[in-house]
């Protein structure tokens, strides 16, 4: 059977982020929620963040303001602030494993990380999370909501164990918008895959706050 990790990206955002719980919670699937802290700040944000920590799903950081990947970040502080902020922002909530994702634009490279980011989330013993799945479920790359089905579908059957990046954010268009059809990817996924709320090696070039071989690919060194 396939293996699936699902995942949550820039949330939560009301109107949203409740179709999603809602759809988890019919299929009783649990799921990861990488949150953006200007989006958890807010009190209807954190509403939503309390009820996903309340059903068992795992809750992580997305960097405070999903701006500029932090490996491009030249001034001092600038990474520390963006992983601290959504660390106390979470409190409790993080749970027994701190994990972070960093805003990659949809790619993967040095981009990701400068050193001040590498050493602060050392710091804190984070594990962070790629992935190998980013379904198209926005407007400015897709004609139908509903298009990113297909794409999810073939990523579970291509590989051994996906972690995929779908997005409880405003996609461009009108609501309810591509997460009104996750019901019917669980539902084509039920029998097919075991979920997961752990990772595969291959995504996680940091562990508890130790660097793998995989993470200076995803450092800048300048």
């Amino acid at each position: 059977m396939k293996r699936l990790s699902l995942t949550f990206d820039n949330g939560p955002t009301p109107g949203i982020t409740e179709q999603v719980l809602d759809a988890l919670d019919e299929h009783s699937v649990k799921a990861t929620f990488f949150l953006v802290g200007q989006q958890l700040e807010q009190p209807e944000g954190r509403k939503l963040a309390e009820r996903a920590y309340r059903a068992g799903h795992r809750l992580a950081n997305h960097s405070y303001s999903h701006g500029e990947p932090l490996g491009l970040r030249k001034e001092g502080g600038g990474a520390r602030a963006e992983i601290l902020r959504v660390h106390d922002l979470l409190g409790e909530m993080v749970g027994a494993e701190v994990l972070y994702r960093p805003n990659g634009r949809g790619s993967t490279g040095t981009h990701l990380f400068n050193t001040e980011a590498v050493d602060t989330l050392a710091e804190i013993g984070a594990s962070v999370v790629l992935w190998n799945c980013v379904p198209r479920d926005r407007k400015a790359v897709i004609s139908s909501p509903d298009i990113w089905l297909e794409d999810a579908k073939q990523a579970v059957m291509a590989h051994d164990w996906t972690v995929m990046v779908l997005h409880d954010r405003p996609s461009g268009f009108p609501l309810p918008g591509p997460m009104a059809f996750l019901s019917d990817f669980l539902s084509w996924a039920e029998g097919r895959v075991e979920y997961r709320l752990d990772f595969p090696d291959d995504c996680v070039p940091m562990r508890h706050g130790r660097v793998t071989p995989l993470m200076p690919q995803f450092v800048t060194t300048g």
